[in-house]
């Protein structure tokens, strides 16, 4: 098997596993931060030439996943407060990459919907994305993948646990 041209080597994974648990929980906030940072910046340039910030993938994103999703739903998701996400929820409306219906029930609640132009942005930075952590990802092997796995879910929140069940791993109907 190939090795990953960015992975570290057995000599690496070996000092890591010597580690204290607090060294390794640092080091793992700083991958995980470094890699955060790596992935925006290469989608920094599809999403300039959108007039796009990476607050408006998120909402892209979120209600691509859950048409009719509620904006204080959104809010919980992206952990934004309604003065940071009404801005760039605005922008997208402004865009006409979204639209607001209200609710049948309550007429306080509404509900965010991709418009085609909407669901074109995300395709296309989707694609953009899908394209680069392929080629990233693509020497990992399943066990790589199951170990990735079982970090990531230890990071995660239950309602983060509860949207990728509901959006990516449920069966569909």
């Amino acid at each position: 098997m190939m090795r990953h041209p960015n992975s570290f080597n057995s000599d690496d994974v070996e000092r890591v596993l010597q580690l204290e648990a607090d060294k390794k929980v640092v080091l793992l906030r700083a991958m995980i931060l470094f890699s955060h940072l790596s992935l925006i910046e290469k989608l920094r340039k599809p999403l300039a030439k959108q007039k796009l910030f990476l607050t408006h993938v998120r909402i892209l994103f979120v209600i691509y996943n859950s048409p009719g999703i509620s904006v204080g739903d959104l809010r919980k998701s992206l952990r934004l407060s309604h003065q940071a996400i009404y801005r760039p929820m605005n922008d997208l409306i402004g865009l006409g990459f979204i639209t607001q219906e209200t609710g049948a029930s309550d007429r306080r609640v509404r509900h965010l919907f991709l418009t085609e132009d909407g669901e074109g942005a995300i395709g296309k930075l989707g694609d953009y994305q899908d394209k680069v952590l392929i080629k990233d990802v693509e020497p990992l092997t399943d066990e790589d993948w199951r170990g990735f796995f079982k970090v990531a879910s230890c990071c995660l929140d239950p309602i983060d646990v509860k949207y990728i069940h509901k959006n990516f791993l449920s069966d569909p109907a």
